[in-house]
């Protein structure tokens, strides 16, 4: 039986076509007889300070190949329009308006304006994940990492009503094995100092979790203090987590407060 070509295979499959659209559309978005000339991609996403930016503008229909050119405005400094992709790392925090020409090989050309806003580095925030509803047996507890870009430690102090809740300290455990753990627990105060070792985190993650533990039903609310540490830069936060016990102690000082002013009226009207 002769060999056949694969080129001949295909063909005789069927796919010769196949695979010429999709030679295309990876580079252009697909083109309709007749469709008119165009820059198909209405608006661009932000992008971040100092991270890789990397986005197409789309023409659509007009005669292959297309040549895309900066007509008008700025792009933001770090950014460069190579063949329809405005790639780089963009430098400075601010929106710039420019203008996209596309020509294609019939000499046809259009337009369209565009703004890209580029934002400074999301600042990233920890989360302690305490029930808001009453604990009535061990729960368990992440500690969420979000927005984070770079991070490479996080510190984290926690206090509450010791006698209202308890920390287990064997039950504090990293979700990434290999990262530096330091724990202290003590009535009413929980330290952690995590440092990632080798990569750094990126994006939302768990960091670490803990049990906690009441010895009756009841809400239970921690006072945070966080330090974050990320690329060069230290943020610093004071935060409130779950929801503290009920009390009525409240109650009974405004109780007494009205009781004692009552009195002191009374005493007042005494001739």
């Amino acid at each position: 039986m002769p060999r056949r070509s694969f080129r001949a295979l295909l063909h005789a499959a069927g796919f010769v076509g196949f695979a010429a659209f999709a030679l295309v559309a990876c580079t252009e978005e697909a083109s309709l007889p007749g469709e008119p000339f165009r820059l198909s991609s209405e608006s661009l996403p932000n992008a971040v300070q100092g991270e890789a930016y990397r986005e197409a503008v789309v023409a659509t229909g007009g005669l292959r190949p297309v040549r895309f050119e900066l007509s008008a405005g700025a792009l933001p400094p770090g950014l460069e329009l190579q063949n329809g992709l405005l790639v780089g790392e963009p430098a400075t925090v601010g929106t710039f308006a420019f203008t996209v020409t596309a020509s294609d090989a019939n000499l046809a050309s259009t337009f369209r304006e565009y703004r890209l806003t580029v934002t400074e580095v999301p600042v990233p925030t920890l989360n302690v994940g305490l029930p808001t509803t009453e604990v009535r047996e061990r729960v368990t507890v992440p500690v969420q990492l979000e927005n984070a870009r770079d991070v490479r430690g996080v510190r984290l102090r926690l206090t509450w009503d010791q006698g209202s809740a308890s920390v287990a300290e064997d039950s504090v455990q990293p979700s990434r094995a290999g990262d530096a753990l330091f724990v202290e627990v003590e009535a009413g105060r929980l330290a952690v100092d995590l440092a990632a070792v080798g990569t750094a985190w990126t994006g939302d993650r768990t960091l670490f979790e803990f049990d906690v533990e009441t010895t009756s039903a009841t809400t239970v609310g921690m006072e945070g203090t966080i330090e974050i540490l990320y690329g060069e830069r230290t943020e610093f936060v004071r935060r409130s987590f779950g929801t503290p016990p009920s009390s009525n102690a409240g109650d009974d000082t405004d109780a007494a407060d009205e009781e004692s002013g009552t009195n002191s009226g009374s005493e007042e009207d005494t001739p």
